[in-house]
């Protein structure tokens, strides 16, 4: 049987699991511009692909058989940054303004943070400014 968590354990696993987008698009944005890279990788394969093929048309003894993967490794879909990483950035910000900090949120940081997978991690702005 499944144990219940305590809503300490709760938000933990959320520092460890989550993310958040950071690379200066809101999620809506971000998911409109991802489908707008990959038609662009597309189109570009498309268009090598008809290239090749008119150059086949032509002089089909002089032309390779495989085409290029035109486009396709420009973009990359970047991970987002996990949630731990995120507000301890928030808080550091804090901090060197001279804003308040709680103790017990950043006990709970801590153990999400060490308990988080390894990602890659991109802040921009301010918060990107307050790392130590």
């Amino acid at each position: 049987m499944k144990r219940i968590l305590s809503p300490p354990e709760k938000k933990i696993l959320s520092y460890a699991k989550d993310g958040r987008n950071t690379i200066a698009e809101s999620r809506s944005i971000a998911h409109k511009a991802i489908t707008k890279r990959k038609e662009k990788a597309n189109r570009a394969l498309r268009r090598a692909e008809s290239v090749v093929s008119a150059e086949a048309a032509r002089r089909p003894e002089d032309v390779a058989t495989l085409v290029a993967r035109t486009g396709r490794t420009s973009w990359q879909k970047l991970p987002d940054s996990p949630l731990g990483e995120y507000v301890a950035a928030r808080l550091r910000n804090r901090k060197l303004r001279g804003m308040n900090e709680s103790k017990e949120s950043a006990r709970l940081l801590e153990k999400g943070r060490k308990t988080s997978a390894v990602r890659p991690v991109a802040l921009k702005g301010s918060l990107r400014d307050a790392e130590p």
